[in-house]
């Protein structure tokens, strides 16, 4: 395989995994649950960034791969009561 179409797989499976990422990030704000600006912040401190680091478009693939995980821990969270 040439190395350019090596880049565009690695740019292809990077894009598709922070798709799902939000897939599964977004209805924690979408649906009310917190504020759209809580939802990063509780996503932030799960991976250990500052919220300016934690922008889903700006994601290494491994780190949109974890979003789904930390989403769920969040939700678990916010259904319990404790942000």
């Amino acid at each position: 395989m040439r190395e350019y179409a090596k880049i565009a797989t690695v740019d292809r499976e990077a894009n598709q995994a922070r798709i799902d990422a939000h897939r599964y990030f977004d209805p924690l704000w979408q649906f009310g649950l917190m504020t759209r600006d809580e939802a990063y912040q509780e996503l932030a401190k799960e991976m250990g960034l500052t919220r300016k680091q934690c922008h889903i478009a700006d994601m290494t693939r491994e780190q949109a791969l974890s979003v789904r995980e930390h989403a769920a821990r969040i939700r678990e969270r916010v259904s319990r009561g404790r942000p």
